[in-house]
């Protein structure tokens, strides 16, 4: 490991996996309204052993898989070098100990129910981000050595953006339209189908060409750099993202939200069309954008691709008491909109807003903005999570989050921590 690296990671250490357990219990806690009966909570513990599954159950798996799925990607993240198989385990000791202490406290809760199964849940997500961790870092480390457009491979922005991009197809922003129908995730999902009609080809998204895009050029410049050729990796890309998109959009069905058919056919020819100029511009880029040139147009444009993410509907906010009212409100409390709203979207919302901003961080690690100094880590890339979603202030229909400012800064430090680790240099300075 870096000795610059291992520095940092002893500093922050354990400020970040304290400052991740307090998210923990914000989002598990929050209005648990406790009643101090030990004989109900006794009676709650039988209850509780009795497991009976439920549609709804399959929703609180996912949340709880994802919510612990971040200690464990924390405690990895900020474990000591040749510490591997023992950070491992104690991830998910630390997991299922956190994940008894809140189902023993909701014992006490008239309005929460415990469940042994969110034990399960908890150390199963606990398990899955420590390996994620532990698999990104040895996956970067042994291509090292080989090409790459920017000193890092382009996976980095493929995989972080491609997953964004899955999320949005999965559970859309502003279309999250319902059947009113119930039951397991198979039956929603075949009626979902059958209740797709020609007339959904109306609902044509033209604004979302812009994200989808990206994703399509992302995707082929990681091919590219495996050894294809440019052409080749732009027919491989359109192939392998419209199949993804098909299969993500139908999948929402199992969510009862409806599954229009004119989104799927404008996010399929925008991840393409992405492809397709990945094929013809990545020439081009290579013989003219040199050295720190590379990773400051990609810093630029990645900067406006995100600004656009945040900027939806691109309707302005004029009305300054609406500004006013949103700063006053409970936007500084952690994960508040994710403990209000108990759907899968909030999962999304949340899992979208660090992975978009991973790739900053991975490319902040070998492309600081200077060498030395405040400016030779990831503070640029928190400083743009936060001033991107400081936007919102000002675009009507969306609301301010401390919570996505962290969640992005988040991400910005994993891809940070990730590409170090795996042992890629500073190429050099990005601001000369």
């Amino acid at each position: 490991m870096p000795e610059d690296l291992s520095r940092s990671l002893d500093r922050a250490r354990w400020p970040l996996r304290i400052a991740y357990l307090l998210i923990l219990l914000l989002a598990t806690l929050t209005n648990l309204d406790p009643v101090l009966d030990a004989g109900a909570a006794v009676t709650r513990a039988g209850d509780a052993m009795n497991v009976t599954l439920t549609p709804k159950d399959a929703l609180d798996a996912v949340r709880n898989v994802v919510l612990f799925a971040g200690w464990g990607l924390v405690w990895m993240a900020t474990a000591p070098a040749g510490a591997g198989l023992r950070s491992l385990v104690l991830a998910v000791l630390t997991g299922i100990a956190i994940s008894i202490g809140v189902e023993t406290a909701q014992l006490f809760s008239d309005v929460r129910r415990a469940s042994p199964l969110d034990v399960l849940y908890n150390g199963g997500g606990a398990v899955i981000g420590a390996i994620v961790v532990v698999a990104a870092v040895r996956r970067l480390a042994r291509h090292r050595t080989e090409r790459s457009f920017v000193g890092m491979p382009a996976v980095v922005f493929a995989g972080g953006y491609g997953m964004a991009v899955l999320g949005e197809a999965l559970i859309p922003l502003f279309r999250q339209e319902r059947h009113s129908v119930w039951g397991d995730p198979l039956s929603r999902l075949a009626y979902s189908l059958r209740a797709i009609e020609p007339v959904s080809f109306g609902v044509l998204p033209l604004s979302e060409i812009v994200l989808f895009m990206p994703a399509g050029f992302f995707l082929a410049a990681a091919i590219a750099e495996a050894g294809n050729g440019y052409r080749r990796s732009g027919w491989i890309a359109a192939t392998v993202g419209s199949a993804l998109i098909v299969v993500t959009e139908v999948l929402r069905g199992a969510a009862s939200v409806t599954i229009p058919a004119g989104p799927i056919v404008v996010h399929v020819l925008s991840v393409s069309a992405g492809a397709a100029a990945a094929a013809l511009l990545l020439p081009w880029l290579t013989r003219t954008f040199r050295g720190a040139e590379r990773p400051q147009l990609l810093f630029a444009v990645y900067a406006g691709i995100l600004a656009l993410w945040h900027l939806r509907p691109y309707i302005p906010e004029t009305d300054p008491s609406t500004w006013f009212a949103r700063l006053t409100g409970h936007w500084w409390m952690p994960m508040a909109f994710a403990t209000a709203r108990m759907d899968l979207f909030s999962v999304i919302d949340v899992t979208n807003g660090f992975f978009l901003f991973l790739p900053v961080g991975g490319l902040l690690a070998v492309w600081p903005f200077r060498r030395a100094g405040p400016w030779s880590g990831i503070v640029p890339g928190i400083m743009l999570a936060v001033l991107v979603e400081a936007s919102q202030l000002f675009v009507a229909g969306r609301t301010l989050a401390l919570a996505d400012m962290l969640i992005g800064a988040a991400g910005v430090w994993t891809g940070w921590v990730i590409v170090r680790r795996a042992g890629y240099p500073v190429r050099g300075q990005m601001l000369s």
